[in-house]
């Protein structure tokens, strides 16, 4: 009996629920467009900063390898590398959010359809911002590492040339375990 009144009420006023259900998905869709398009343009301005970075330590290494100490040239450019790679799963991210973007606005029905989201951008904006500030902890800090690496080898290198063996290892096993939170095994 009662999928004959649910059948009888529907007959009555069809339109309703699938006018809901089609606001709440399109309501959907543009929040996912909005994170989308919120982490394309961080992670845009990212590749960004990290090409620079990377532009900037390629002329620090230079610096060095021309006043002769190619141990900081050699860190410089081992950091360059490794921030290479990182710069590279962040255009696979960037790519990655911008196929989401794109899907989600053709879903939508195109950038007209967009009309309502800045004010849903401006929602999650602090979050974005959150975010960006989180990233440059990390950054900031995996460049401490990178120095603190860097450093920590030059100066057991130091030692060795000094004829200082105790101070070498002590520094090396240092440097062994910078190395290693470096690398995300500690």
């Amino acid at each position: 009996s009662s999928s004959s009144s649910s059948s009888s009420s529907s007959s009555t006023s069809p339109q309703p629920p699938p006018q809901r259900q089609s606001l709440r998905n399109s309501e959907g869709l543009r929040a996912e467009f909005d994170r989308a398009d919120t982490i394309f343009n961080a992670v845009n301005e990212k590749c960004g900063k990290m090409e620079a970075e990377m532009a900037s330590i390629y002329e620090q290494a230079a610096g060095k390898l021309k006043t002769g100490d190619d141990v900081a040239a050699r860190a410089l450019l081992q950091s360059r590398a490794e921030l290479g790679e990182v710069l590279k799963k962040t255009l696979q991210l960037r790519a990655d959010a911008e196929s989401v973007r794109e899907g989600r606005l053709r879903q939508l029905g195109g950038p007209d359809a967009l009309a309502s989201l800045p004010a849903a951008a401006a929602k999650l904006d602090p979050f974005a911002s959150d975010l960006a500030a989180l990233r440059s902890a990390a950054d900031a800090k995996r460049l401490r590492l990178k120095s603190e690496v860097a450093e920590l080898y030059a100066s057991a290198e130091a030692a060795v040339q000094a004829g200082d063996e105790a101070a070498a290892r002590k520094l090396l096993a240092s440097w062994k375990d910078a190395k290693s939170k470096l690398d995300g095994k500690a």
